[in-house]
């Protein structure tokens, strides 16, 4: 199966954030923790042979720790400016990450640092610059030139430069798949939320995990087909559509929330090579 989701701001994304690659100091790539490898940007090997990337893996509190720290390990050896595994949510962070990135190369002394953040949607993006600059962050001009239609906001010490998210073309099932499970990519886009919840059972099954399905909707026992989990969870959630048929979709739907945002625990979907 091969997507042919790829709107058009997507492509117009894509080649402003290599237009404007010149311009900036460094370049923070922001990545899921439970899945670094599918989670990259599609441009993070071109970007970091032009320029100094440093990778944040966000969502560490929904990730296994123990795999977390082996895809740190990897990545350090692969040259990148700094490699940091965060909750973006705490308060904490705001310190560590403004210390890395004032860390990083300023070529120009006469000017602020410039940061561009990347990453694909719904990764963290917009998290980590609330964090960096403030909820209440606030814009400034644009530098002249190659920079309408993207933001820079002011933090401690330097500006950074928002950009949208882009994914790649035509990406496979399999990657797809688990970006969906986190929510990087909309479920209808690749055949809805019951397959997609039914695929999550099959692995979470293969993982052994699925006592916390069992835990996270108070059932006695979670065997069963695919179908029957799926139709329990709409019961014990009130999914009905008239006549008392359970709604699968809207079920599906709330598994796999539930999933993406922790209510099922720490799982990593890949593991280092």
């Amino acid at each position: 199966m091969r997507s042919v989701w790829y709107p058009g701001h997507m492509a117009r994304a894509r080649a402003k954030i290599l237009e404007v690659l010149p311009m900036v100091d460094l370049v923070v790539e922001v990545r899921d923790a439970r899945a670094p490898l599918s989670s990259r940007s599609p441009e993070s090997g071109l970007i970091s042979s032009r320029k100094p990337v440093g990778v944040v893996l966000s969502k560490a509190d929904l990730a296994e720790e123990e795999v977390t720290g082996r895809w740190l390990e990897l990545l350090a050896r692969e040259g990148f400016e700094f490699c940091v595994a965060l909750d973006l949510r705490e308060g904490s962070c705001r310190r560590e990450l403004s210390r890395l990135v004032r860390r990083g190369p300023r070529p120009d002394a006469r000017r602020e640092r410039r940061v561009m953040v990347v990453g694909i949607p719904n990764v963290g993006k917009s998290t980590l610059i609330n964090a960096l600059a403030g909820r209440r962050r606030a814009s400034v001009a644009p530098v002249p030139g190659h920079t309408r239609g993207l933001q820079f906001y002011r933090a401690e010490g330097f500006l950074l430069l928002d950009t949208p998210g882009v994914l790649e073309p035509g990406e496979g099932a399999e990657l797809q798949r688990r970006l969906a499970w986190i929510g990087c990519v909309r479920a209808d886009v690749i055949g809805g939320h019951y397959k997609l919840a039914v695929e999550l059972l099959s692995f979470l099954r293969s993982r052994g995990l699925m006592g916390r399905v069992l835990s996270r909707y108070g059932f006695d026992e979670a065997e069963g087909e695919a179908m029957e989990v799926i139709s329990r969870i709409g019961r014990s959630r009130g999914f009905l559509l008239r006549g008392g048929e359970v709604n699968l979709e809207e079920a599906a739907k709330d598994l796999l929330m539930e999933f993406s945002s922790g209510g099922l625990g720490r799982v990593s979907l890949e593991v280092p090579p």
